[in-house]
């Protein structure tokens, strides 16, 4: 089975949901996007609920926008007097953040923009290209 660093499942009736993270390569068996071994310190990841008709080639998504929900969880270390600690900042994407659905066919390829970890010390946007679980939404 071929791995990612983002799948796009389906979410509920109408709706998609793109996860992608550091944590570990992805497949399309995920069971559930939010699963909690995805967390962890020095990671980051980000879920983008949109309903089907927003996946296609050119869209951009807006979190709040047309149905689109930005989430986002990023851990890192934080330094102290008494040493390291991972620290964790959860939520929404700052309002700066946009997902350019750059390419939708067999697989998706998108480009983060915006976003700017509280914690985690790595470069998180880009461009990633991930598996396309299921066949997409006819337009």
């Amino acid at each position: 089975m071929a791995e990612y660093p983002l799948v796009v499942q389906p979410y509920d009736e109408g709706n998609r949901i793109l996860t992608f993270t550091t944590a570990e390569p992805l497949t399309c068996a995920l069971p559930d996007p939010f699963a909690e071994e995805l967390g962890g310190c020095d990671r980051y990841l980000v879920y983008v609920l949109i309903p089907e008709a927003k996946l296609v080639t050119g869209a951009t998504l807006e979190a709040q926008v047309d149905g689109v929900v930005i989430m986002g969880l990023d851990a890192g270390p934080l330094h102290t007097p008494n040493g390291t600690t991972c620290s964790t900042s959860a939520g929404g994407l700052p309002l700066s953040a946009r997902l350019e659905l750059v390419d939708v066919s067999d697989t998706v390829t998108v480009r983060l923009t915006g976003f700017t970890p509280s914690f985690y010390e790595g470069q998180v946007d880009g461009v990633y290209t991930g598996g396309l679980c299921d066949p997409a939404p006819s337009p």
